[in-house]
C-alpha cells in the first residue's frame, strides 16, 4: 500500500512502504468408518508477514517513527465427526485450534477514521461445537428440518475495535483472553416448491476473562487488575433471531413465469454500548431492543430472463440502530430490474 497526503506531503508515516502477506497451507484426511459415520482430521499452517511503520518513545524527546517488520507463523489443527443415529437424525461434533489473520485495514487503518496498529497480532482460539440436525420428508411434498448446536470458544488476542468518546477515530487491538458460550437453533418447513417458512435464534455471551492485563505507557508499564473481567464485550449483540416465509407460484404462461412473495422478520435484544456488567440495569449506554420487518415481491418471465422485484425494508418504519448506536435509515422502497442472458 502506498499513501500520500496533499495537505502534508512530507508526512513521515507515508514514507515507509506498507505490505501485508498472508499464507495458509492446509492438509486434511477424511475417513468413513461406514455409511453412517464419517470423520475428518486436518491441520493448517498460518504465515503472517507485515512491513509498515510505528511510533516509538511517545511523549519523549526521542519520539520518532521507525520501520517495523513483523513475521509470525502458527499451527492450527482440528477434528470433525458426524454420525447418523437414525436416517433422519445427524449428530455432529467438532474441535478446532485455529487462528484469524488480521486484515489490511485492521493493521494499516484507512487513513481517516481507523488508525493503524502495526503490532496487531493474529487471533487464536479453541472452538468446540456439538450439534444435531433432524430432517424429515413426507410423501415428497413436505420437508421439515430442525437443528441446533452448542458453542464453546476460548479466544486469546481477540481482534476487536477500540472506541473512545474523545475522538471519532477508532483502532483495532488484541484482547488477551475471552470466552464465548452460546446456543443456536434453526428450523425450516417447505411444501413442494410453493411454500416455505423458517427461522433461527442465537444466544452468545462473549465476555472478557483476563483477570490481569499488561499496561504499557510512558508513565510506567506493568501488570494491573482488569476491571472489565466478566463483562460482556461492548457493541456485540448477544441475543438475536430471525424468521422468514414465502410463497411461490409458477405457470406456463409467457414461457414459464414465476411470482414470489417473501416476508422477513429480525429481532435483536438490547445490548450495551460500553463495558458493562452482565447484571447491570443501567440503560444509559444501551442500544435498545429492535424489531424489523421486510417484504419483497418479485416476478420473472421467460425462465428468469426478465425479472422485476419490489421490496420494502423496515416496513413499520421502526427506529433501528447499528453498532455504536448509529441510527439506520427508516422505511425504504425499492425497485430492481434484472436481465439474464
Amino acid at each position: 500500500r502506498e499513501a500520500s497526503d496533499a495537505l502534508n506531503p512530507d508526512k513521515v508515516d507515508n514514507q515507509f512502504p506498507k505490505r501485508l502477506q498472508k499464507n495458509i497451507l492446509g492438509l486434511a484426511y477424511k475417513f468413513d468408518f461406514n455409511t453412517r459415520w464419517s470423520t475428518t482430521a486436518f491441520t493448517k499452517l498460518y504465515l503472517l508477514d507485515t512491513k509498515t511503520s510505528m511510533e516509538v518513545d511517545f511523549a519523549l524527546e526521542t519520539q520518532r517513527i521507525e520501520a517495523y517488520h513483523n513475521f509470525q507463523y502458527s499451527m492450527g489443527y482440528g477434528l470433525a465427526t458426524s454420525w447418523f443415529a437414525f436416517p433422519q437424525l445427524q449428530l455432529k461434533l467438532s474441535y478446532e485450534h485455529t487462528y484469524r489473520m488480521p486484515t489490511p485495514e485492521e493493521i494499516f487503518g484507512d487513513g481517516l477514521f481507523v488508525q493503524a496498529n502495526a503490532e496487531l497480532g493474529p487471533e487464536q482460539s479453541d472452538n468446540l461445537n456439538l450439534g444435531a440436525e433432524y430432517l424429515k420428508r413426507v410423501n415428497g411434498n413436505h420437508q421439515l428440518s430442525v437443528g441446533g448446536s452448542l458453542i464453546y470458544r476460548e479466544a486469546k488476542d481477540l481482534i476487536y475495535t477500540v472506541v473512545t468518546v474523545s475522538s471519532p477515530q477508532t483502532y483495532y487491538d488484541n484482547l488477551s483472553k475471552t470466552r464465548v458460550l452460546g446456543v443456536e437453533g434453526n428450523f425450516r418447513y417447505q411444501f413442494r416448491k410453493a411454500f416455505h417458512a423458517g427461522g433461527s435464534i442465537t444466544y452468545q455471551s462473549l465476555t472478557d476473562r483476563a483477570r490481569y492485563v499488561y499496561n504499557e505507557s510512558y508513565t510506567g508499564s506493568g501488570w494491573q487488575k482488569n476491571y472489565h473481567f466478566g463483562y460482556r464485550l461492548p457493541n456485540k449483540p448477544y441475543f438475536f433471531a430471525n424468521a422468514n416465509t414465502g410463497y411461490t407460484c409458477s405457470w406456463s404462461a409467457l414461457k414459464t413465469s414465476t411470482l414470489s412473495i417473501n416476508y422477513y422478520f429480525n429481532f435483536v435484544e438490547k445490548y450495551f454500548l460500553t463495558w458493562t456488567p452482565n447484571t447491570s440495569s443501567n440503560d444509559k449506554y444501551v442500544i435498545p431492543r429492535q424489531f424489523s420487518h421486510d417484504a419483497e415481491i418479485s416476478y420473472s418471465i421467460y425462465k428468469g430472463t426478465y425479472n422485476i422485484a419490489f421490496e420494502c425494508r423496515n416496513l413499520m418504519d421502526a427506529l433501528l440502530y447499528d453498532k455504536y448506536y448509529l441510527q439506520k435509515p427508516g422505511r425504504y422502497f425499492g425497485v430492481k430490474l434484472r436481465y439474464a442472458m
